[in-house]
């Protein structure tokens, strides 16, 4: 799945989130219908869960802010907003109106919309990112506008670009996965980019259908239900079907008589949102090999042979232009990472959740041996 590390990294931090306000991970998860988890990399997280806990967190704390805030917002302020958006006309008109909701609700997160000659741009600014250690409001936050924007219009609205104020918080691959293949990090605010055309689709929902959304027990980051998908989620899930029978992808000329057009017009249509077919094609066996590449006991060979490459020297130049590493480098950076994690997780914390700061000679007798 391509949204794994984020569904993990969300998780995780939702999680924290309410540790630091003094509940326990029992609560937490007795609340979100899961098993007790443990918050080290190891642990994987499905949509299913990574909802349930959001939702859970939110309502244990009533603050829809996961106490990643100074101060909180209450539960129901989304739901109120969307109400709101639903009996407008236009998507601009539903944005406006949902933002506005918003700058009376909170000042802890703003959200703001700016339409130039060509496309548009919907700003993020969380007051305080000090108190967001994970660096996840931001995206969450861009992440749910496009969805809802998406799910309003009954049309996919692809990111053209995206920018960050924050460094990377997974691995940098997989953001071209999620949100952009043009992410930019260390912004001075959190911003997608996209095609202004859509601010004038009309809103195709009611209220009987928000419901229904709303109460979704499902949020992959990837897919929104209801909602006729792009060209590149159409090709891309077409492409990644093929891949994993053959491992070859079809030819451009081949796709795209299966969408009844000329190669050319295919071309221009992946460029309106913003890719390729190669980039496509590359995204898919990035994840493939990233995938296979963080289960140690699969040979590298195996890996170039199941991400589509004649030899492994193949794999090992695509890894280096994607990460700057070579495949041994790779594993050896990401179990020292893996060590790094369960260090963390055993590591004494105060009553805030958070780690507790050591100097040279303090006595660490009696914590957990690793």
């Amino acid at each position: 799945m391509s949204a794994q590390a984020f569904i993990n990294h969300y998780s995780r931090a939702f999680i924290r989130g309410a540790l630091a306000q003094g509940h326990s991970i029992a609560d937490i998860c007795g609340r979100a219908g899961i098993a007790p988890v443990s918050l080290c990399e190891a642990s994987a997280f499905d949509p299913e869960q990574l909802a349930m806990i959001s939702r859970e967190v939110q309502v244990l704390m009533d603050d829809e802010f996961y106490g990643l805030t100074t101060r909180p917002c209450k539960v129901g302020a989304f739901g109120l907003v969307c109400d709101l958006m639903v009996a407008t006309d236009t998507l601009a008109d539903a944005l406006k109106k949902a933002f506005y909701g918003y700058s009376i609700f909170t000042e802890e997160i703003r959200f703001e919309l700016s339409v130039g000659p060509h496309s548009a741009s919907l700003c993020v600014r969380v007051a305080h990112p000090e108190a967001d250690a994970d660096h996840v409001l931001c995206e969450w936050w861009l992440l749910k506008w496009r969805a809802i924007s998406s799910w309003l219009i009954g049309e996919e609205i692809p990111f053209l670009q995206v920018a960050f104020p924050h460094a990377p918080a997974v691995p940098v691959e997989h953001y071209s996965m999620v949100f952009s293949r043009n992410c930019r990090f260390s912004q001075p605010m959190a911003a997608f980019s996209f095609d202004r055309r859509y601010l004038g689709r009309r809103i195709v929902r009611n209220s009987a259908d928000l419901g229904r959304f709303l109460a979704s027990r499902c949020f992959d980051l990837m897919t929104i239900p209801d909602v006729a998908h792009s060209l590149k989620t159409g090709i891309k899930n077409y492409l990644e079907s093929c891949f994993a029978q053959t491992r070859t992808f079809p030819s451009m000329e081949a796709v795209a008589e299966q969408y009844c057009m000329c190669t050319q017009t295919l071309r221009r249509h992946l460029d309106e949102e913003g890719t390729s077919y190669r980039e496509i094609k590359e995204e898919i066996r990035r994840g493939v090999v990233m995938k296979w590449l963080s289960n140690i006991d699969v040979p590298i060979v195996e890996v170039a042979h199941i991400g589509g490459f004649a030899e492994p020297n193949g794999l090992t130049r695509a890894l280096k232009s994607w990460t700057g590493l070579s495949p041994t480098s790779f594993r050896k950076k990401l179990l020292a990472n893996r060590a790094g994690e369960r260090r963390a997780e055993f590591a004494p914390r105060g009553a805030d959740g958070r780690l507790l700061q050591y100097r040279a000679g303090t006595d660490l007798r009696g914590l957990p041996e690793l």
